[in-house]
Protein backbone atom coordinates (compact mmCIF):
# COMPACT_ATOMS: atom_id res chain seq x y z
CA UNK A 1 0.00 0.00 0.00
CA UNK A 2 1.35 3.62 -1.19
CA UNK A 3 2.53 6.03 1.84
CA UNK A 4 0.22 8.82 1.50
CA UNK A 5 2.07 12.06 0.16
CA UNK A 6 3.00 14.98 2.29
CA UNK A 7 0.27 17.26 0.91
CA UNK A 8 -2.31 14.70 1.54
CA UNK A 9 -1.01 14.58 4.93
CA UNK A 10 -1.25 18.17 5.09
CA UNK A 11 -4.73 18.53 3.41
CA UNK A 12 -6.47 18.52 6.68
CA UNK A 13 -4.78 21.71 7.71
CA UNK A 14 -5.86 24.52 4.83
CA UNK A 15 -3.07 27.08 4.17
CA UNK A 16 -0.11 25.99 6.08
CA UNK A 17 3.13 27.11 4.74
CA UNK A 18 6.81 24.45 4.17
CA UNK A 19 9.42 25.83 5.41
CA UNK A 20 12.32 23.19 4.89
CA UNK A 21 13.43 19.75 3.69
CA UNK A 22 15.11 18.65 6.74
CA UNK A 23 15.87 14.78 6.02
CA UNK A 24 15.17 13.58 9.15
CA UNK A 25 11.98 10.88 10.63
CA UNK A 26 10.21 11.40 13.71
CA UNK A 27 11.45 11.11 16.87
CA UNK A 28 10.48 9.56 19.69
CA UNK A 29 8.50 12.41 20.76
CA UNK A 30 6.62 12.81 18.64
CA UNK A 31 2.80 13.94 19.06
CA UNK A 32 -0.22 13.08 17.15
CA UNK A 33 -2.18 16.51 17.11
CA UNK A 34 -5.96 16.87 16.20
CA UNK A 35 -7.05 19.71 13.61
CA UNK A 36 -10.40 21.71 14.78
CA UNK A 37 -12.07 19.51 12.43
CA UNK A 38 -11.21 16.15 14.18
CA UNK A 39 -8.26 15.14 11.52
CA UNK A 40 -5.15 13.83 12.97
CA UNK A 41 -1.27 14.16 12.50
CA UNK A 42 1.82 12.99 14.42
CA UNK A 43 4.29 15.40 14.35
CA UNK A 44 7.29 16.90 16.43
CA UNK A 45 6.94 20.44 17.56
CA UNK A 46 10.16 22.45 16.30
CA UNK A 47 9.90 25.89 17.04
CA UNK A 48 6.40 28.31 18.34
CA UNK A 49 6.67 31.61 16.95
CA UNK A 50 3.32 33.88 18.48
CA UNK A 51 0.47 32.29 17.18
CA UNK A 52 2.39 29.89 15.02
CA UNK A 53 3.40 26.19 15.46
CA UNK A 54 6.10 24.82 13.51
CA UNK A 55 5.63 21.16 13.31
CA UNK A 56 8.06 18.70 11.53
CA UNK A 57 7.04 15.87 9.41
CA UNK A 58 8.48 13.16 7.70
CA UNK A 59 11.53 15.21 7.41
CA UNK A 60 9.94 18.88 6.32
CA UNK A 61 9.01 21.38 8.62
CA UNK A 62 5.52 22.87 8.45
CA UNK A 63 4.01 26.11 9.47
CA UNK A 64 0.39 25.85 11.23
CA UNK A 65 -1.89 28.52 13.09
CA UNK A 66 -3.13 27.58 16.13
CA UNK A 67 -6.21 28.29 14.65
CA UNK A 68 -6.32 25.03 12.56
CA UNK A 69 -5.69 23.10 16.03
CA UNK A 70 -7.74 21.94 18.89
CA UNK A 71 -7.40 23.49 22.69
CA UNK A 72 -5.79 20.67 23.69
CA UNK A 73 -2.99 20.91 21.19
CA UNK A 74 -2.80 24.98 21.53
CA UNK A 75 -2.83 24.19 25.06
CA UNK A 76 -0.03 21.77 24.85
CA UNK A 77 2.14 24.00 22.36
CA UNK A 78 1.83 27.29 24.48
CA UNK A 79 3.55 24.82 27.37
CA UNK A 80 6.50 23.93 25.01
CA UNK A 81 6.64 27.65 24.18
CA UNK A 82 7.53 28.26 27.70
CA UNK A 83 9.80 24.69 28.68
CA UNK A 84 11.93 24.91 25.05
CA UNK A 85 14.04 26.70 23.14
CA UNK A 86 13.26 27.21 19.08
CA UNK A 87 14.87 25.21 17.04
CA UNK A 88 14.06 26.27 13.50
CA UNK A 89 16.68 27.20 11.71
CA UNK A 90 14.96 28.37 8.53
CA UNK A 91 12.68 30.63 9.72
CA UNK A 92 14.58 33.95 8.70
CA UNK A 93 16.54 34.57 6.05
CA UNK A 94 19.45 36.79 8.18
CA UNK A 95 22.16 38.31 5.91
CA UNK A 96 25.49 40.01 7.45
CA UNK A 97 27.63 42.16 5.38
CA UNK A 98 30.67 44.46 6.15
CA UNK A 99 31.51 47.36 4.63
CA UNK A 100 34.15 49.64 5.22
CA UNK A 101 32.64 53.40 4.89
CA UNK A 102 35.32 55.68 5.56
CA UNK A 103 39.11 55.41 5.23
CA UNK A 104 41.58 58.29 7.17
CA UNK A 105 45.67 58.26 6.53
CA UNK A 106 47.64 60.21 9.00
CA UNK A 107 51.42 61.19 8.06
CA UNK A 108 53.27 61.98 11.52
CA UNK A 109 57.43 62.05 12.03
CA UNK A 110 57.73 58.56 13.24
CA UNK A 111 54.41 56.92 12.70
CA UNK A 112 51.90 56.56 9.97
CA UNK A 113 48.68 55.75 10.98
CA UNK A 114 45.35 54.51 8.98
CA UNK A 115 42.02 54.56 10.28
CA UNK A 116 39.27 52.66 8.76
CA UNK A 117 35.59 53.06 9.57
CA UNK A 118 33.35 49.86 9.49
CA UNK A 119 29.76 49.07 9.43
CA UNK A 120 27.53 46.25 9.48
CA UNK A 121 24.22 46.39 6.86
CA UNK A 122 21.76 43.21 8.14
CA UNK A 123 18.60 42.13 6.44
CA UNK A 124 16.11 40.31 8.12
CA UNK A 125 13.42 38.44 6.06
CA UNK A 126 10.69 36.62 7.57
CA UNK A 127 9.22 33.10 6.48
CA UNK A 128 7.00 32.72 8.50
CA UNK A 129 2.71 33.13 7.46
CA UNK A 130 2.45 36.01 10.23
CA UNK A 131 4.28 39.04 11.44
CA UNK A 132 6.62 40.05 14.42
CA UNK A 133 6.08 42.92 15.99
CA UNK A 134 7.87 44.37 19.14
CA UNK A 135 11.42 42.72 17.95
CA UNK A 136 14.84 44.29 18.51
CA UNK A 137 18.08 43.24 17.54
CA UNK A 138 20.70 42.78 19.73
CA UNK A 139 24.76 42.42 18.06
CA UNK A 140 27.86 41.75 19.49
CA UNK A 141 31.12 42.74 17.17
CA UNK A 142 34.26 41.22 17.57
CA UNK A 143 37.46 43.28 17.55
CA UNK A 144 41.30 42.44 17.94
CA UNK A 145 43.35 45.55 19.28
CA UNK A 146 46.86 45.18 18.50
CA UNK A 147 47.31 48.40 20.47
CA UNK A 148 45.94 46.53 23.74
CA UNK A 149 47.56 44.54 25.95
CA UNK A 150 47.58 41.02 25.95
CA UNK A 151 44.59 40.60 28.46
CA UNK A 152 42.72 43.07 26.36
CA UNK A 153 42.48 42.00 22.87
CA UNK A 154 38.86 41.57 22.55
CA UNK A 155 36.07 44.30 22.31
CA UNK A 156 32.56 44.12 22.42
CA UNK A 157 30.54 46.15 20.41
CA UNK A 158 27.06 45.67 21.34
CA UNK A 159 23.82 47.69 20.46
CA UNK A 160 20.68 46.80 20.87
CA UNK A 161 17.81 48.57 17.98
CA UNK A 162 14.12 47.96 17.55
CA UNK A 163 13.57 47.20 14.06
CA UNK A 164 11.70 49.77 12.68
CA UNK A 165 8.57 48.01 11.33
CA UNK A 166 7.43 44.45 12.22
CA UNK A 167 8.88 41.82 10.15
CA UNK A 168 6.35 40.39 7.67
CA UNK A 169 5.86 37.67 5.61
CA UNK A 170 6.63 38.14 1.97
CA UNK A 171 7.16 41.78 2.42
CA UNK A 172 10.08 43.61 2.19
CA UNK A 173 13.59 42.56 4.42
CA UNK A 174 13.77 45.02 7.61
CA UNK A 175 17.30 46.57 7.03
CA UNK A 176 19.85 48.11 9.90
CA UNK A 177 23.19 49.46 10.15
CA UNK A 178 25.46 48.53 12.89
CA UNK A 179 28.33 50.85 13.50
CA UNK A 180 30.67 52.20 13.06
CA UNK A 181 33.82 50.24 14.04
CA UNK A 182 36.90 51.84 14.48
CA UNK A 183 39.73 49.82 13.00
CA UNK A 184 43.45 51.02 13.32
CA UNK A 185 46.25 50.65 11.62
CA UNK A 186 49.98 51.90 12.22
CA UNK A 187 53.27 51.62 10.80
CA UNK A 188 56.24 53.41 12.40
CA UNK A 189 59.63 54.54 11.32
CA UNK A 190 61.40 50.92 11.48
CA UNK A 191 58.57 49.44 9.52
CA UNK A 192 57.30 47.64 12.28
CA UNK A 193 53.49 47.40 11.89
CA UNK A 194 50.42 47.06 14.14
CA UNK A 195 46.98 46.31 12.99
CA UNK A 196 43.70 46.13 14.58
CA UNK A 197 41.07 43.09 13.07
CA UNK A 198 37.90 43.16 12.20
CA UNK A 199 36.83 39.24 13.20
CA UNK A 200 33.06 38.69 13.00
CA UNK A 201 29.70 40.12 14.56
CA UNK A 202 26.94 37.55 16.36
CA UNK A 203 23.32 38.79 15.86
CA UNK A 204 20.29 37.77 18.04
CA UNK A 205 16.08 38.82 17.42
CA UNK A 206 14.09 38.86 20.26
CA UNK A 207 10.53 39.38 20.83
CA UNK A 208 9.39 39.33 24.75
CA UNK A 209 13.11 39.11 25.56
CA UNK A 210 12.93 35.56 23.52
CA UNK A 211 15.43 34.65 21.12
CA UNK A 212 13.38 33.73 17.84
CA UNK A 213 16.37 33.84 15.61
CA UNK A 214 20.15 34.00 15.59
CA UNK A 215 23.47 34.07 12.97
CA UNK A 216 26.71 34.80 13.25
CA UNK A 217 29.57 35.17 10.96
CA UNK A 218 31.62 32.02 10.70
CA UNK A 219 34.98 33.45 12.48
CA UNK A 220 36.67 30.23 14.45
CA UNK A 221 36.63 32.99 17.32
CA UNK A 222 32.57 33.39 17.39
CA UNK A 223 31.72 29.69 15.89
CA UNK A 224 33.51 28.70 19.61
CA UNK A 225 32.11 31.23 21.64
CA UNK A 226 29.33 31.76 24.18
CA UNK A 227 26.86 35.14 24.30
CA UNK A 228 28.37 37.90 24.57
CA UNK A 229 31.72 36.17 24.66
Amino acid sequence: MKSPTLSALFAIFLSVFVLCPAGSSQSDDARTFTSTDGKNLTANVVAVFGQTSVLSVQGREYAIPFSRLNESDQAYLKKWAGENANGATSLFDITLEAKMENKKKKEGPNTTVEEEKWVYEISVANKLPESFSGVRLECAVLVHHAHSGPNEEKQIFQSVNALDHSISQGKEPAQLKIGPVNIHKSKDSRGKRREDELIGIWVRLLQNDRIIAEKKTDAKELVEAKWPF
